[in-house]
């Protein structure tokens, strides 16, 4: 009984609040997904019963300016979108503006290394010295993204940031989780306890880069929530805005390499252009055989005003991107 009356009142709220819960203090955190049962009979693998209780308040959900609505919203012209899930947050207004089944499971790819970066920003220091266990971490696959390290290389845990969220490298991926946790198993529970402390309570991640595995998934939504936290943390926003970096890596035998990071993102390399009027401040790629093409990144229009847009399993990556302008131009239009 006090779950329905519980559910009765979060929808009230939702709606009220037009997709914008505005009081941490009294909201139940199981808004994101009351009601959502009922509407997805099918997607029962969705985790309504997740509660807060008994975490401290530094890892309570920060609920004030996040994105809401728990069915699909459409927008004119986006009918045959190609990617599986896709979506526009008005960050300013608090709002969903066009989604499009943002609670469906899907693979995450390199959008992984979002969280990846997240739980480092929380457990590490800029400057701590990492120091390379195995070449290539261990990153055997081919075609695989990958800065080239070799065993005994040390960087500090900034420069290692730039090669992962600019790079997309993972073997990066692999050597923070190595250093922070002592392995990646670890990690990985750590990840998903961070995740989950954050609302994204539809992630389970294998291992800390999106390299596929069939256990390794998440959400849009997951992967909106992540992203939106990382966007509040000016040391991950400051990279994730840059569109060049070296990093200096250390080798075994005393000599110094500079690594030039070359970003993943197309608009940060300038090899795409968004419409005019809006500008690509920063994102992150994604792209296996899998997960095909995902792509989420935070813009602002010329007023200063904020949107989080994202696309995940697009068909190609000049689709994706293409794509990408269709939902950027959803937001110019949105006022």
């Amino acid at each position: 009984m006090k779950r329905i009356i519980s559910i009765i009142i979060v929808l009230a709220l939702v709606c009220a609040l037009a997709g914008c819960v505005s009081d941490r203090q009294t909201v139940d955190p199981t808004y994101f997904t009351s009601g959502y049962a009922e509407l997805h009979p099918t997607h029962p693998t969705y985790d309504f019963g997740f509660t807060f209780t008994g975490l401290a308040d530094s890892q309570k959900f920060l609920y004030q300016d996040i994105c809401f609505s728990s069915i699909d919203i459409p927008a004119s012209g986006l009918a045959e979108l190609s990617a599986v899930s896709a979506a526009c947050y008005d960050v300013d207004n608090a709002e969903v503006i066009y989604s499009k089944d943002i609670f469906e499971k899907v693979y995450p790819a390199s959008t992984t290394k979002l969280l990846t970066a997240y739980v480092a920003a929380r457990h590490s220091e800029p400057s701590d010295v990492v120091t390379i266990l195995k070449d290539n971490c261990g990153i055997e696959i081919s075609g695989a993204q990958k800065t080239g390290f070799k065993a005994g290389d040390t960087i500090t845990m900034e420069d290692l940031m730039y090669c992962l969220l600019m790079f997309s490298a993972n073997d990066a991926a692999v050597a923070i989780a190595e250093h922070i946790s002592g392995s990646v198993d670890a990690f990985c529970k750590l990840m998903n306890s961070e995740a989950a402390a954050i609302g994204a309570t539809n992630t389970h991640f294998t291992n800390p880069h999106g390299l596929q595995d069939v256990n390794h998934y998440t959400t849009a939504y997951d992967i909106y929530l992540i992203f939106n936290e990382c966007l509040k943390n000016p040391y991950l926003k400051s990279i994730m805005t840059g569109s060049s970096h070296v990093s200096k890596i250390y080798s075994a035998d005393g000599s110094v390499r500079d690594y030039e990071v070359v970003p993943t993102n197309y608009y940060a390399r300038g090899l795409t252009t968004a419409p005019e009027g809006i500008t690509v401040l920063c994102g992150k790629t994604g792209e296996t055989i899998a997960a095909k093409n995902c792509l989420i990144i935070y813009s602002e229009t010329e007023d200063g005003h904020g949107y989080i847009t994202e696309l995940f399993k697009s068909t190609d990556r000049d689709t994706v991107y293409r794509e990408m302008n269709l939902l950027l131009a959803i937001c110019l239009n949105h006022k």
